[in-house]
């Protein structure tokens, strides 16, 4: 794993190393010690943090073209260096190349997960860019005939104090209900280079263009039968999964049950077993309680260790008698402690030694589409015969009335359109009204002028793809796995993400993916074999953690207790309506009539994620930083 940060100046100082190397150190855990390689040269300063160096002590690469600074992890080196006549070269080496070849069009040529800056000294122009999705992160800020100066973390901008901490309001109002730009960090002058995009700073300006986009790969263009989709959608996912098993290091897997992270885990297992190594891997399941019983994701965890025998598996369990206390991370509002999930798998895998672990997220809006507009698309292009046919076959493999997913799977693709036109559609379950009504009147009231919402979908499952593929949502995730990661040195890998598996999702025809009243049709065809049928031939996900709604009804005292905290805190009480907060709490029901209703898997209840997700938020804004 690695972090990157920069400066360059604009107003006759130089770029010393006492600069640089507070950027780097600022974005390092306490405990941790990698590798920090600096360069200096005049109005430029550039390094790298790197916690799996092999060298340590060793400069920046510097070629005949000028100097980088890169975090990233190569999908296709050997063809990347065929093309480029770099055969062998390392990773380094063949982002310079590219850019010697390419110049400002390389990223669209680099295949994997990067955020990297080239100085070019004959030009004077910096050249950044940031993968096709942002799972590698990448801050900056600009301030004209003064400084550039980029991180991966704000932490690193903050630290040699070249910006002030000071909280951007409505970013973070945008960050709680989910409508972060993907340019926005939750900094005051501080702002993140969106997925997919390059940068080009020099004394005459900056510049910032998208170099890939999804719209433009010709989705739902492919003419190809349904079993010729699964075959190739199989071959893509087993190199998408190889090319990130890492190089030197262990590798880990997230194993939630679902449809995913169970095939990522599986075809990682069996890679590696042909290697005579081991893969460890992580499960979310619900803490053991003698006074209630609940069903969480262990029986479809179960069944796939029971077929990949040998795979390391240890479940991660949410504590009892807490829930997330801090500290925060200073940038993001990610609770660091061992009772976060994530940091409790961060820290097993760092000391497993385990440097990369693989997970399934992204596969939903991409990858393993689940046919969001197929139906409502059957309807606005008069393939009755085809909606019939579907529309009986989920009602005999789901169960479903034909009535209730007319309502829920047609009804709200089509009506935005004879109203007001396609606009995002709301969670079932209210969640972002909860969150809107626990921001201040004001703060509400401003956000909901300013227009921004989520990704917009249609009856058209092409749009869908292209848009839910195109939300910053994608890489606001994968910016907070990489925060937690770099809190151990571990490092985040998303095979579900990989360029040339969604390119050629992207490309199939919708009715592939909603096919016989089975979502994610070409995947599950794909991974006959490869998952066990109990998780293939489910339907639905169950919530890993079933019991947080006892969890939260017993510590009312607490929550109530952390709110009138917060409160004291002049940017968290100009965020969020207390009175709300209060009100919220006061609501959570008393933990013995709850036990009496919960069963099975409980539904999510939205007041649990409506109160935590604003706790979350309050705690890290009134932290000392």
């Amino acid at each position: 794993m690695r972090l990157i940060c920069g400066l360059y100046r604009f107003d006759g100082a130089a770029a010393t190393a006492d600069s640089v190397s507070a950027m780097a150190r600022g974005m390092v855990a306490t405990p941790l010690k990698p590798d920090i390689r600096l360069w200096t040269g005049g109005a430029v300063g550039l390094a790298v943090v790197d916690f799996a160096s092999s060298s340590p002590g060793g400069p920046l690469l510097e070629d005949g073209d000028g100097v980088l600074a890169a975090d990233r992890r190569l999908d296709a080196p050997a063809d990347l260096g065929e093309r480029l006549d770099c055969r062998g070269a390392d990773d380094d080496r063949l982002v310079a190349a590219a850019i010697a070849r390419w110049g400002g069009d390389a990223p669209d040529h680099i295949l994997g997960d990067f955020a990297f800056a080239h100085w070019q000294p004959a030009t004077g122009r910096l050249l950044c860019a940031r993968d096709l999705f942002g799972v590698r992160p990448f801050h900056y800020i600009w301030r004209p005939g003064e400084l550039f100066a980029f991180a991966s973390f704000p932490a690193g901008l903050h630290a040699a104090s070249l910006t002030p901490r000071i909280f951007d309001r409505m970013a973070l109002a945008r960050h709680l209900v989910q409508r972060q730009q993907p340019d926005e960090s939750l900094f005051t002058g501080v702002a993140r280079l969106p997925a997919a995009h390059g940068l080009e700073v020099s004394p005459s300006g900056l510049s910032v263009r998208r170099y890939w986009n999804p719209d433009a790969v010709g989705a739902g263009d492919r003419r190809v039968t349904p079993e010729a989709a699964a075959v190739e959608m199989r071959s893509r996912l087993d190199e998408a999964v190889r090319c990130r098993l890492p190089r030197s290091g262990k590798a880990g897997a997230h194993l939630s049950g679902g449809l995913d992270s169970s095939a990522i885990t599986v075809l990682a297992a069996r890679e590696l077993r042909e290697r005579g190594e081991q893969l460890h891997a992580w499960s979310f399941l619900d803490v053991q309680r003698n006074d209630v019983v609940l069903e969480d994701e262990a029986a479809f965890v179960q069944s796939v260790l029971d077929q990949e025998p040998g795979i390391a598996w240890a479940p991660v369990r949410l504590p009892r008698d807490d829930i997330d206390p801090g500290p925060y991370h200073s940038d993001l509002p990610l609770p660091l402690g061992p009772d976060n999930p994530d940091c409790a798998v961060c820290a097993e895998a760092a000391a497993a030694g385990v440097t990369v672990i693989l997970s399934g997220w992204g596969g939903d809006e991409g990858a393993t589409f689940n046919g969001r507009g197929v139906l409502a698309e059957h309807v606005v292009r008069g393939r009755w015969r085809t909606l019939a046919r579907e529309l009986s076959a989920i009602r005999r493999a789901r169960g479903t009335a034909i009535a209730t997913t007319i309502r829920t799977e047609i009804l709200p693709y089509l009506l935005p359109a004879f109203v007001s036109g396609a606009r995002a559609r709301n969670r079932a379950d209210g969640l972002p009204e909860r969150l809107m009504a626990c921001l201040s009147p004001a703060v509400s009231a401003e956000l909901e002028a300013d227009g921004h919402g989520g990704p917009s979908l249609y009856a058209d499952a092409r749009k869908n793809r292209a848009n839910l593929i195109g939300s910053p949502h994608i890489a606001q995730r994968c910016e907070n796995w990489a925060a937690l990661g770099a809190q151990h040195g571990v490092a985040f890998a998303f095979p579900m993400l990989d360029r040339r598996l969604v390119e050629y999702t992207l490309s199939l025809p919708g009715g592939v993916f909603l096919r016989d009243g089975w979502k994610r049709r070409v995947f599950r065809d794909a991974m006959r074999g490869i998952l066990p049928d109990l998780v293939r031939e489910r339907h639905g996900k169950a919530t890993p953690f079933p019991a947080m709604p006892l969890i939260f009804a017993e510590q009312r005292a607490m929550l109530a207790a952390r709110i009138e905290a917060a409160a004291g805190d002049a940017t968290v009480s100009g965020l969020f309506d207390i009175d709300q907060l209060r009100d919220q709490a006061e609501a959570l029901p008393d933990p013995e009539t709850l036990k009496a209703g919960l069963t099975g898997n409980a539904t999510p209840d939205a007041a649990i994620p409506a109160l935590r997700h604003p706790l979350r938020m309050a705690a890290f804004v009134a932290q000392d930083p």
